[in-house]
């Protein structure tokens, strides 16, 4: 929380693929969805003013795999709780 507080962005990762309502793009090419209101409400909290939406997983497990290699500070993809996920 530190690291993301201090450079005032936060990385999110969602996969590639829109999953409607959860995430998705709409008409103007722009990130919608419940998802994309979660990490914009947990920015704001944290007093974040730049959220970075890395969407080049191609599965979900692949966006969990973002995280553990730090290429994302947060996976947010309609994600399910897996025993391989929380190893």
């Amino acid at each position: 929380m530190g690291k993301i507080i201090s450079k005032k962005e936060i990385v999110i990762a969602m996969t590639a693929t829109d999953q409607f309502p959860f995430y998705y793009l709409d008409k103007s090419g722009n990130l919608q969805g419940f998802d994309v209101d979660i990490a914009k409400k947990m920015a704001k909290e944290l007093g974040v003013k730049k959220i970075v939406i890395n969407r080049e997983a191609q599965s979900f497990n692949e966006v969990v795999t973002l995280v553990a290699e730090g290429k994302a500070d947060l996976a947010i993809s309609k994600l399910s709780r897996t025993l391989a996920r929380a190893r």
